[in-house]
């Protein structure tokens, strides 16, 4: 698509196309990883879940993707890397546990008190939705408090940080994934720096989720950014026209 509009930028039609294209593969893929629960467990009712049915349902869910490097430990809590060192799984089963109840509560005006509540496939697959959403709520916490750790190193409003203070901070990335992403600056013999906006915007920054798409931490610049794009509509500019939308 994109080489097929090539000098003629998308439309916002094309831009809808693309977002909904790649929610259906999303939920597509959610869906499969459900559907493979179900066919090992042949005596759950598709439609008719009992309660108990449905945290086991989401629990297998987590399971297999916890075999998924870096997918099935982004949906829990910043806190759960103690789970993979006990391999109980105890962060897992409380992250599990939790957005199923919220699920229950958040529903039981829509049921018979007095009877058996019924949960059917599509509400193992809300559950699931639910808990990518929470991640990637849970993600930006985590940039914003990056980002403000970082500016607090920084201290002047340079946009750099020290390697040395970078380091002190518990921050690990080595020199040369920092050199990469273009954030290590060593213009200063002697006094290496980190490019804040730089080391926030690389890779290792990201949380995959689903095979489609991954949350990155988006730069304080981006919205300076788009400001600029909308009102120049051009790939560049003139020093002076960018100074005069940066002004106004």
């Amino acid at each position: 698509l994109e080489a097929k509009k090539l000098g003629k930028g998308f439309t916002m039609g094309h831009i809808v196309s693309i977002v909904a294209t790649l929610e259906q593969l999303v939920l597509a893929e959610a869906g499969a990883g459900l559907i493979a629960v179900f066919k090992e467990h042949g005596d759950w009712d598709m439609m008719a879940l009992d309660e108990a049915s449905l945290h086991e349902a989401v629990r297998a869910y987590l399971a297999i993707l916890w075999k998924a490097p870096g997918r099935g430990a982004a949906l829990l809590p910043q806190n759960a890397s103690s789970m993979q060192a006990t391999g109980k799984g105890a962060e897992r089963d409380a992250c599990e546990r939790d957005t199923v109840l919220n699920f229950v509560f958040g529903h039981r005006q829509l049921t018979n008190p007095f009877a058996p509540r019924p949960y059917p496939f599509s509400a193992a697959l809300s559950i699931v939705e639910a808990l990518a959403r929470d991640a990637e709520t849970r993600h930006v916490a985590s940039c914003h408090s990056k980002w403000e750790d970082l500016v607090e190193l920084d201290g002047q409003g340079s946009g750099y940080v020290s390697l040395r203070d970078f380091y002190s901070a518990a921050f690990a990335e080595p020199p040369l994934y920092l050199e990469t992403i273009g954030a290590f600056d060593d213009s200063k013999p002697g006094r290496p720096r980190v490019r804040i906006a730089n080391y926030m915007e690389g890779p290792l920054n990201c949380m995959e989720v689903n095979p489609y798409s991954s949350a990155c931490c988006v730069g304080r610049c981006e919205a300076l950014m788009s400001k600029l794009e909308a009102k120049l509509k051009a790939p560049s500019a003139k020093p002076h026209r960018i100074l005069k939308v940066v002004k106004h």
